[in-house]
């Protein structure tokens, strides 16, 4: 799962109460922070790859960030 990936996921369980449920600031930096922890990923081929936050891609970051309360 890739950190943008993590994000989206973060997104869907805060909305699941309501589609248009708005995300606090807190809320997002919360899911960038999890994104950060999450930098290590182990694919199923066991290739490792490492994702720093600033390799989001920046339509992801635009889609997170536009949704903030």
């Amino acid at each position: 799962m890739k950190p943008w990936q993590v994000i989206d996921r973060q997104i869907e369980l805060l909305r699941s109460a309501g589609e248009n449920t708005p995300l606090s600031a807190s809320e997002v930096m919360g899911m960038i922070e999890m994104a950060e922890v999450c930098q290590v990923i182990t694919y199923g081929d066991g290739i490792k790859f490492r994702a720093d936050v600033h390799d989001i891609e920046k339509k992801h970051w635009d889609k997170v960030l536009g949704r903030v309360a």
